[in-house]
């Protein structure tokens, strides 16, 4: 008896990845190769076409946001491998693409004969579980969930800095931003670990737009609130055709060694966002922002520092307003707004 086998499309863009992914699918006998896309726009096309019964699916693509891919591929009733770089267990891209309708979840192998082969190991067994769901199931509870707004990587990016009394005035901001932010959102707050992970946590549970810890390798997604880690200093790192993702540096810090560090994440986001960044700097002592907020500003970006009589201590903000790198000065109870408005003029242009 024959037994029929689930067509695959393979989507990535790098020639490596294909032959690694090819040989690895070509040896299972439950499944056949269909086609292999370089570009999210190819790939909506084969899918359109082919109507594959599985995607594998890589985020970075040259041309797309493979989560919008994502988005395409679910309408054929298409199961979805993500498999990226970015996709590590717990991270943001890999809870959205899940919430957006992935199937399942898989960073790219380490580099090396031993990284590759333990890859093809996991690919296998995980291929093998996703050719065993029944389609008919998957849409049904599929179609009983509460289906999210559809996850995409940030364009924009707002990077709120804040030292003393940052977590109370943070909890004025952050719950009111709306879910469906068009931009990321970092949010640097001087404070030692575990507090900044107690910070987010408290955050998350009052907010609708989602909130969490950032870690090393998170893509900006937008409507995401990313906490900057207390031991560590953010930066924005430059991660494939104009998106970006956090990392940590041990490359220069503060005068005074205070971590996270402000101006590092502020100036990080302005290279690589330019004038779709948002600078936001909080109360607090020293000048910890000022540097950054010249940076976004320079860039084309939009700044803003938080009024003296809402400050809890007026220094960061002071420091702002005095060096002419403050765009608006605005009380505590405007910020959220302001930043809204300010997402929403810049639009997806």
């Amino acid at each position: 008896m024959t037994i029929k086998k689930s067509s695959v499309l393979i989507i990535d863009d790098s020639r490596f990845m294909q032959e690694v992914l090819g040989q690895a699918l070509r040896s299972m006998p439950e499944v056949q190769v269909v086609g292999i896309a370089s570009s999210g726009k190819e790939a909506i096309a084969m899918a359109r076409n082919l109507r594959p019964d599985i995607a594998t699916l890589d985020i970075i693509l040259p041309d797309l946001d493979g989560l919008e891919v994502l988005a395409n591929l679910k309408q054929y009733g298409t199961r979805v491998l993500v498999l990226s770089d970015i996709a590590q267990p717990e991270s943001t891209v890999a809870m959205q693409a899940l919430d957006a309708g992935a199937v399942d979840c898989l960073a790219k192998p380490a580099t090396g004969q031993r990284g590759a082969s333990r890859f093809r190991e996991i690919l296998i067994e995980r291929m093998r579980q996703i050719v065993a769901i029944e389609p008919e199931k998957l849409q049904h509870l599929t179609a009983k969930s509460t289906t999210p707004p559809p996850a995409r990587l940030a364009r924009s990016v707002v990077v709120i800095g804040s030292s003393a009394g940052g977590p109370l005035l943070l909890r004025e901001i952050i719950p009111r931003l709306p879910a469906s932010l068009k931009a990321a959102v970092l949010v640097v707050q001087h404070l030692p670990e575990p507090f900044t992970r107690q910070l987010s946590t408290q955050l998350a549970a009052a907010s609708e737009i989602r909130v969490r810890p950032a870690q090393f390798g998170d893509a900006l997604i937008e409507g995401t609130v990313l906490v900057a880690p207390g031991d560590e200093v953010l930066k924005v790192e430059w991660l494939g055709g104009g998106w970006g993702c956090v990392t940590f540096s041990k490359v220069g810090q503060t005068p005074h060694g205070v971590k996270p560090w402000i101006d590092a994440a502020m100036a990080t986001a302005a290279l690589l966002y330019g004038k779709r960044t948002v600078g936001v700097l909080l109360s607090g002592m020293g000048r910890d922002g000022v540097e950054g907020l010249k940076q976004i500003k320079k860039a084309g970006g939009l700044t803003m520092a938080q009024d003296e009589e809402t400050s809890l201590v007026y220094g960061m903000p002071k420091a702002a307003m005095e060096a002419g790198a403050a765009d608006q000065v605005l009380p505590i109870d405007r910020i959220a707004g302001a930043i809204a408005d300010a997402v929403r003029s810049l639009g997806d242009k």
